[in-house]
């Protein structure tokens, strides 16, 4: 049987460093990661914690400028490439590493039979817990 092909896309500027081990973990189990991006503000020395693990994980830095104070233009990027990967044919799964969950009811993977796999600090203890406040919930759209 062949194993899924995943994209993990992770929210640097939400999202610490130390989650990286248990989050590729857990994704490992559902197949092989052909996309590891990670987006945020690189200038900035917020994601300094960041830069060793891209090395050790090969996760490719996608620079996105914070323009305005207050505003995420890291999730409008990570939407972006998000949608690009989907429509390009590639991966039978994504794996989102945000605060931001996705809507289900308005997710574009429910469509076109892709998994989802949603990685994000836990709010509740309704999750399955990856770390001391971590969290992730998968969605499988495959029917």
């Amino acid at each position: 049987m062949d194993e899924k092909c995943y994209a993990l896309l992770i929210d640097a500027d939400n999202i610490s460093a130390k989650y990286i081990k248990p989050i590729l973990t857990e994704l490992s189990k559902y197949g092989v990661i052909t996309y590891k991006r990670i987006y945020g503000d690189w200038t900035s020395t917020q994601h300094s914690s960041w830069k060793d693990e891209l090395l050790k994980n090969s996760i490719t830095p996608i620079q996105q400028f914070s323009y305005t104070q207050g505003k995420n233009a890291t999730d409008s990027a990570m939407i972006i490439d998000a949608m690009d990967i989907l429509y390009g044919g590639e991966v039978e799964g994504f794996a989102l590493c945000s605060p931001l969950r996705p809507p289900t009811s308005q997710t574009p993977t429910e469509n076109d039979g892709k998994s989802l796999l949603t990685f994000f600090p836990k709010p509740t203890n309704s999750f399955c817990s990856l770390g001391e406040n971590y969290a992730y919930e998968q969605e499988d759209f495959s029917f």
